[in-house]
């Protein structure tokens, strides 16, 4: 993959996640990975070695990344993804998390395993699914209804979809999250563009942030952004 293919994911916010290894060690195949910034001149993340949950992760792919190299992942859209684990005792239909400074995941409750774990190529390696982003989980499709350049992490929006027999409703108003840092990284001549644009969101449990200015607070347990349609135009 070039670097002007991984590029243009980046720009324009949809297909494969960009990032840097920027953690020390080579990510493996398969290992899973701890957002630590984004860069926003290469419009990239810096990803490191996990060091708890409540974070961003994402999961490499089946080419292991040096230190300092650029790697993708897929965004997390409904659809599992393989993971490397430290051992076979988690079965399908278990929970499981990252491993404190290392690349595989062990216990925890992060992610779904929608698979049983099986030995590949000296790993043990098994498909899981982020919780909350299944269509019986915690994932809504929405349209931004309001987009106030004053606070630019968060927009407001209607609710077209959700889990099906669950909560939240068609039509319902909710605040959703950009945790990632580049969802709604706009210039802001350019913010209100996002209206009307459409994209997918998930419950995520995140740190408590308190309301600041304009700016609402931020639940523990919140709607954050995982997926957007380019504004038209940027």
């Amino acid at each position: 993959m070039t670097e002007q293919f991984q590029s243009q994911f980046a720009k324009d916010y949809k297909g494969a996640i960009r990032w840097k290894n920027t953690s020390g060690y080579s990510v493996p195949p398969y290992g899973c990975v701890q957002v630590d910034t984004y860069d926003t001149d290469g419009l990239f993340y810096n990803v490191v070695r996990p060091t708890d949950e409540g974070r961003v992760f994402f999961l490499n792919g089946h080419t292991a990344v040096p230190d300092g190299s650029f790697g993708t992942s897929p965004p997390w859209d409904g659809h599992a993804q393989l993971a490397q684990f430290e051992d076979t005792e988690h079965g399908l239909g278990t929970t499981a998390g990252p491993v404190t400074d290392d690349f595989v995941l062990g216990d925890g409750s992060y992610f779904t395993l929608m698979s049983n774990i099986a030995p590949n190529g000296g790993m043990n390696v098994g498909a899981v699914l982020l919780q909350g982003a299944s269509s019986g989980g915690s994932t809504i499709l929405f349209e931004i209804s309001t987009a106030d350049v004053a606070c630019k992490d968060y927009v407001e929006v209607e609710v077209l979809g959700g889990p099906c027999g669950g909560e939240p409703t068609r039509s319902e108003v909710l605040d959703v999250f950009d945790e990632a840092g580049c969802f709604l990284d706009l210039p802001d001549n350019e913010f209100t563009n996002l209206v009307g644009v459409r994209g997918f969101a998930s419950k995520l449990e995140m740190p408590f942030v308190e309301a600041t200015g304009s700016c609402p607070e931020k639940p523990e347990c919140r709607w954050v952004i995982t997926q957007l349609c380019c504004p038209d135009p940027i």
